[in-house]
């Protein structure tokens, strides 16, 4: 009897203790907010333009957290994104830089908690590596394992990024009516051996022949707003891509509104803002830290809507002719490229960069259309325009800083006659093909020449060539079921091209 009261006795003892040293080793996890720089703390940047410090969005409320009880050696943690508080979820601690020993049986839940089983000879706070999930990025994070009773981690996962949107400066009379919304991208702009461990693929990227141009080299520095698009998919489609670097996101955001883009990626990052109806697209480079928050300015640029004005020799007005508009401007080292822009051109012996865009129109029952022209430093825009039974006519519109100090000009298209060339192949006549593309090789400017329309031949081989500029030299690309057919002419009615 006196042996099973001792039994009984030392076994409420031991219970006490067991009480007193959990009591002991319960931690009580601290507000993320405590763990999270002060609003007014962001990085600079020389390459991007900060008027002042980004405002970050508020740090999300995050309840503190009390794990349930756990045996000596464990410790209950959370893991919190430095720059949003927001929990880090899937991620696993250990001492291994390389994230190949885990102290955490499994990763962090939706809530970044998470328990890890320490060494005995283990004393906090001590440093830590935290391995991210591929959703994250991966890779692995040194920190700082806390103290109890503190159970953050707080790690650098996010870079967020404040862009400030504007419009263009329009000239007096011609401002946006109104608070229109634009589409604003964030594409992360990694360099293919970022992306590829192993060799690098052949991104040679192959456009449709319409386009006539037979490739385009993939780099990061001469694309546009779909080239990032394209940029992306050409490294995803090739094995060994690690797409955790290839990010592009896209909000509706208001003219003149702030947005904040909180990504898991660090390196260069492309700003892009498209508002409907208006053809033009503000961009900027930038470059995003993980745990840091910087602010992206897209610069107001000059715009002025050109009016374009076809019309005969007598003034009278050519509707519905086909209208093709080049336009240059000259870039700076590291401005990226305008929107819609098919290259960018180096002189040889310069360092000048040159952006060329071409778009076509056709006039209106006036005979007119209306292009924006934007841009910084000097520009050039050259036009050309052709429609049946008139002689096709180029001519450069504007040459200057800036943008064109005048909003009409005009084009004068000539009445002519029909007149006929006449096709052969081996002697035959080269009958109902009903693709010929003829390319003026004798053009007014660099880039300027004439965009005709494709013609076709009839079933004797006549083809109607009188929008041709008479004693103008010509290629003719005539397109057949044996192949492509090119030959060299000079345009007189009649003239006999053989192939």
């Amino acid at each position: 009897m006196r042996m099973k009261k001792i039994s009984v006795i030392a076994i409420v003892a031991l219970a006490i203790a067991g009480i007193l040293l959990f009591r002991e080793w319960r931690p009580f996890a601290t507000n993320a907010a405590e763990a999270l720089p002060e609003a007014g703390n962001v990085a600079s940047e020389t390459s991007i333009k900060h008027e002042r410090p980004a405002s970050p969005e508020p740090v999300p409320s995050i309840s503190p957290i009390r794990p349930t009880p756990f045996r000596d050696g464990t410790a209950a943690f959370r893991v919190l994104d430095r720059v949003t508080g927001k929990p880090v979820a899937g991620a696993s601690v250990g001492p291994d830089a390389k994230g190949g020993v885990a102290w955490s049986e499994r990763a962090t839940d939706a809530q970044g908690c998470g328990l890890a089983v320490l060494p005995p000879d283990c004393t906090l706070p001590c440093d830590i590596f935290v391995a991210l999930s591929a959703a994250d990025g991966g890779g692995v994070i040194k920190a700082v394992f806390p103290q109890s009773p503190a159970t953050d981690i707080v790690i650098p996962l996010y870079a967020r990024l404040v862009v400030q949107t504007n419009l263009p400066k329009f000239p007096p009379g011609e401002e946006v009516v109104g608070n229109p919304m634009g589409a604003l991208w964030c594409a992360s702009w990694p360099a293919p051996q970022e992306v590829f461990k192993e060799a690098l693929p052949d991104l040679t990227m192959k456009r449709h022949q319409s386009d006539y141009t037979v490739g385009m080299v993939i780099d990061s520095h001469d694309l546009d707003t779909r080239g990032a698009v394209w940029y992306h998919q050409a490294m995803l489609r090739n094995a060994g891509c690690d797409a955790t670097k290839l990010i592009c996101l896209r909000e509706d955001v208001k003219v003149g509104a702030e947005h904040v883009f909180d990504i898991a990626y660090g390196g260069d990052v492309l700003i892009s803002y498209y508002v409907s109806g208006f053809d033009w697209n503000m961009k900027a480079r930038g470059k995003a830290v993980r745990g840091e928050s910087r602010r992206i300015v897209l610069e107001q640029t000059e715009a002025r809507l050109v009016r374009l004005i076809a019309e005969d020799e007598h003034g009278e007005r050519v509707a519905k002719a086909h209208v093709g508009i080049v336009m240059r401007r000259d870039l700076g080292p590291d401005a990226p490229q305008p929107d819609g822009a098919f290259f960018v051109f180096r002189p040889e012996g310069s360092n000048r960069r040159i952006a060329v865009r071409r778009v076509f129109f056709e006039t209106d029952s006036r005979g007119e259309v209306g292009l924006w022209v934007l841009g910084e430093g000097h520009g050039e825009v050259s036009v050309s325009a052709t429609k049946p039974g008139h002689v096709g006519a180029g001519l450069g519109l504007w040459s200057g800083s800036g943008v064109p100090d005048k909003g009409t000009y005009r084009i004068e298209l000539k009445r002519a006659k029909q007149e006929w060339a006449f096709l052969t192949k081996r002697g035959q006549p080269l009958a109902k093909c009903e693709t010929l593309k003829v390319t003026d090789i004798e053009p007014v400017s660099l880039l300027g020449q004439i965009d005709y329309p494709v013609f076709s031949s009839d079933e004797e081989g006549r083809a109607p060539f009188e929008q041709l500029v008479l004693g103008h030299r010509y290629v003719i690309h005539a397109h057949t079921s044996q192949g492509m057919l090119s030959q060299e002419f000079r345009w007189t009615p009649g003239v006999v091209i053989a192939f």
